[in-house]
């Protein structure tokens, strides 16, 4: 007789495993997913109240950075990213924030730590936008790479460095 304890935490180490190996693949050596997908369509305002959708920037090479002011890693990045946009712009790269939380924290957030790139007021439908993008853990920075085609090349949860984001870039140039 087995013991359902036992058969029960064996199958959340499995489990807690293979989401440490997904977390942990994230090194230096990033590469870009070997299937691409199509981008889902949204619709949000921008800081200026404009309506935003991923066609505004189709033909450059997005780089979809789902965000929180609350969240360490996305306050770390977002500096890097402000950085790389000002680096790659002109090559055709277009760096895209979403916050992902009520739009005053995030207004409130970006008037201490301005960025050179378009910050959507994603709100709670930032959620599901993210989980569309194939967030679906639900983390936080959540970064999606999109080819001058729109299609979706590369899904990355958690911080990345400023030498992961320029790998992947680069790749997509």
């Amino acid at each position: 007789m087995f013991d359902r304890r036992l058969l029960i935490a064996a199958g959340v180490a499995l489990l807690m495993g293979l989401a440490g190996g997904y977390w942990f693949r994230q090194g230096p050596g990033l590469a870009l997913d070997s299937r691409s997908a199509a981008q889902p369509g949204f619709r949000l305002p921008d800081l200026e109240g404009r309506m935003r959708q991923p066609d505004d920037w189709l033909g450059q090479v997005v780089v979809l950075n789902f965000w929180a002011s609350w969240c360490p890693p996305c306050v770390k990045e977002m500096p890097e990213f402000a950085a790389l946009q000002s680096e790659y712009g002109e090559r055709g790269v277009q760096f895209v924030g979403i916050a992902s939380e009520p739009d005053d924290a995030a207004r409130a957030f970006l008037q201490k730590t301005p960025v050179n790139y378009p910050i959507l007021l994603g709100n709670l439908d930032a959620i599901s936008i993210a989980q569309a993008y194939g967030n679906s853990m639900g983390a936080l920075p959540f970064t999606v790479f999109i080819g001058r085609d729109g299609q979706i090349a590369a899904r990355r949860p958690g911080g990345l460095s400023r030498a992961q984001t320029e790998g992947l870039i680069a790749e997509l140039l």
